[in-house]
């Protein structure tokens, strides 16, 4: 029998039983080792180059048109919009073909790397991850409660999503509260290659901890991470990248139907952990 009334948060846990305990999808470490430091070898953005490239391009047609409007020249406007149109389906192609190669370059080194077993204890191997700490999480979560686990499968947090996109309460597995993320607003400045940044606060035990910025540009995203209390107050995550001080520490990868956290035990403050478990 219970001593005192479970917590609202355990009376979610039991009506949640088959979402708040997901599969959990062991990653081997050579597929650690893959995704940390091999896809982001074989997987490569589009370039400022390349799009420099064919904005040129683009502008040049349109030039053509206009052109042959000035002149009143049916044979320059036919020609610059039959250029409009090819760069137009050229760049559908390049950028289609891009994602696909940069797509099945990902799944080949995932599935050469999914058979390799773990090394034995017994081997003398030196383990490259061993300042690290690995969090998982499903990457689509229907419940409004789900777990945050480390890779053996012991549960680590529970996330509850008070708010959907916008409020997230994060507990200990003794439903202690850890902290809080909380969507503060969104800045109303915004261009035609940058979406209007949105900010997070991160607080814990009702004092601002950290926040973060997210920034939606053209070519990829650029998220902020500010940690106040810590040494390491700044955090700039891009391409699943995490860097402090232009250092890699960490990154964030997916791996079949689970998202990874995979960081240096030391930076693993609430604005990392917030930014990966409500945000990310």
């Amino acid at each position: 029998m219970f001593s005192r009334p479970p917590s609202p948060l355990l009376l979610m846990v039991e009506d949640y039983p088959l979402k708040l305990e997901p599969q959990n999808e062991h990653i081997t470490a050579y597929e650690r080792a893959v995704c940390y430091y091999t896809l982001p070898k074989v997987t490569s953005p589009v370039t400022y180059g390349l799009m420099a490239a064919y904005g040129l391009c683009i502008v040049e047609a349109l030039a053509a048109v206009a052109y042959g409007l000035a002149i009143d020249s049916q044979g320059w406007r036919i020609a610059g919009l039959v250029a409009f149109m090819a760069m137009v389906v050229l760049g559908m192609i390049i950028f289609f073909v891009r994602a696909l190669i940069n797509d099945l370059n990902r799944r080949s080194v995932i599935a050469a790397a999914r058979n390799v077993p773990d090394a034995a204890e017994s081997d003398d191997i030196p383990d490259p991850f061993a300042g690290h700490l690995l969090l998982q999480r499903a990457v689509h979560c229907v419940s409004e409660v789900y777990a945050c686990v480390e890779n053996q499968g012991t549960i680590v947090y529970y996330i509850e999503v008070r708010e959907p996109e916008r409020r997230w309460r994060v507990s200990d597995p003794q439903s202690c509260e850890v902290f809080e993320v909380l969507m503060e607003h969104r800045i109303l400045r915004q261009s035609v290659f940058r979406a209007a940044p949105v900010l997070f606060g991160v607080y814990h035990q009702k004092k601002k901890v950290a926040s973060i910025s997210c920034r939606k540009m053209f070519r990829a995203s650029q998220d902020d991470i500010f940690d106040i209390d810590s040494k390491n107050s700044k955090y700039v995550v891009m391409h699943g990248c995490i860097y402090t001080d232009g250092r890699l520490i960490g990154r964030i990868y997916r791996l079949r139907s689970s998202l990874y956290l995979d960081i240096e035990k030391e930076h693993a403050g609430f604005g990392v952990l917030a930014y990966f478990i409500a945000v990310r």
